[in-house]
């Protein structure tokens, strides 16, 4: 986590594997501090936070799988700037990283046009089913059709 601060530049996401190790922390309020200091702008791991409240008082968002007492440990290995695995999804250098109170979502640089043609249709079809809920709406069209064409069998 040292490492990759000390080679992020501002606008950076430093995102750390830690193969879902939970007895200590990946980092806590005073390394959140120093990343929010040098301009990162965020950090996701799989691993675990602690100093929950300080975390929140240095305005850099953190995403990670919980949080644990227990202090991160100083000393390595590790590796900067490769590509890791967090769960099941790769993340590369470079790859585009997109977060908010839902979670985190990573869009590989070489598919950021691809996926952003398909994030306008899929707005802009969420922004029709938005106006038919307000309208009264009880059930999407396309869940409707799986239902008139659902078969349904009987126990007995």
């Amino acid at each position: 986590m040292f490492g990759a601060l000390s080679e992020a530049e501002p606008g950076d996401v430093i995102v750390a594997a830690n193969d879902a190790f939970t007895r200590t922390a990946v980092l806590g309020d005073i390394a959140a501090g120093m990343m929010k200091n040098k301009g990162v702008a965020a950090f996701v791991t799989d691993g675990l936070a602690r100093d929950k409240a300080g975390i929140v008082a240095t305005g850099l968002p953190v995403f990670c799988a919980g949080i644990q007492p227990n202090s991160p440990a100083m000393h390595g290995p590790g590796i900067v700037g490769a590509p890791i695995t967090l769960c099941d999804v790769t993340v590369t250098p470079g790859d585009i990283i997109v977060g908010d109170a839902d979670g985190v979502v990573v869009v590989p640089l070489a598919q950021a046009d691809t996926v952003l043609e398909r994030l306008a249709r899929v707005r802009a079809a969420e922004e029709k089913t938005i106006v038919l809920v307000r309208q009264g709406a009880t059930m999407a069209a396309g869940a409707a059709k799986l239902i008139e064409g659902a078969r349904i069998v009987e126990r007995s």
